[in-house]
């Protein structure tokens, strides 16, 4: 009586292996539709990233130059003022240019430098009114080529498969 209750009962964990696989099934499938979501998203920040990088070395770029323009005005105008003081100090005999007696001649070396100077200093000011003018437009130029870089054009060419191409970047 025994046996004959075991055969007439011997089907009923199938349903519960069927149930559990689905469940397990289920799962990995949530699973690795949550890791390929996540995937996308750090692809999508790293060519956010990548374009945001590529735009601020351009203005860090034009900060610079402007930087080294306005330390090179700087040097130069310290020298127009240095050689005006000289000479002025030549012209009222201030200075040892009285007690030597080479005043006309330290004139003479003084007047050809305080013109290259002045010359050199007014480039300086012609190129930083240049680099003023142009920044802001020379910036945008630079920007939008580098996002079209970005966005699928050169860049993405050779790139076969490559997930930084999938996306635009506005």
């Amino acid at each position: 009586m025994q046996l004959s209750r075991l055969h007439s009962q011997r089907g009923q964990t199938l349903p519960f292996w069927v149930v559990g696989v689905l469940v397990v099934l289920s799962m990995m499938f949530m699973l690795a539709n949550y890791a390929n979501a996540i995937a996308w998203q750090i692809r999508a920040q790293n060519v956010a990233d990548g374009a945001a990088s590529g735009v601020l070395a351009v203005q860090a770029n034009v900060f610079n130059e402007y930087s080294t323009l306005l330390y090179s005005t700087a040097v130069d105008e310290y020298r127009v003022r240095t050689l005006n003081q000289a000479i002025l100090d030549t012209i009222y005999g201030e200075g040892g240019c009285k007690n030597t007696g080479m005043c006309d001649t330290d004139y003479g070396m003084l007047v050809p430098a305080y013109n290259n100077a002045v010359y050199a200093f007014t480039k300086d000011v012609n190129l930083l009114e240049q680099a003023n003018n142009l920044s802001q437009a020379g910036q945008n130029t630079d920007e939008a080529k580098a996002l079209s870089l970005i966005q699928g054009g050169t860049w993405c060419a050779g790139l076969s498969g490559d997930y930084a191409c999938s996306f635009s970047i506005k």
